[in-house]
């Protein structure tokens, strides 16, 4: 079993006060954190967003097209597994959903 595995949803995504969605089969891989997220309803807003960070193939997008505290790397969090809120480096969303964050 891999000892850097973290099997259940510990860990959520956060953007100011909206849960975006749980992150599990977490991975550390050195400075990097990976996982799947498993958005909220309320998270599916921030795919277009999260997706044209890391898609060099889609067209370029507008900086306004996406509300302002969104693009403020600040804002960004992800609960760890035990609770606590930890600021992260923009996250890094593929189309498959897997995620990838390192911490600040």
């Amino acid at each position: 079993m891999d000892t850097n595995r973290q099997e259940d949803s510990a860990y959520s995504l956060i953007c100011d006060e909206t849960r975006v969605g749980s992150i599990v089969d977490v991975e550390a891989d050195f400075p990097w954190m990976v996982g799947r997220i498993e958005l909220t309803d309320a998270g599916q807003r921030f795919v277009p967003f999260l997706l044209s960070l890391t898609d060099e193939s889609r067209e370029q997008t507008d900086e306004h097209d996406f509300p302002g505290q969104w693009r403020v790397e600040s804002h960004w969090h992800v609960t760890d597994e035990g609770g606590n809120l930890r600021g992260i480096s923009f996250p890094a969303l593929h189309d498959d959903m897997t995620i990838y964050w390192r911490w600040r």
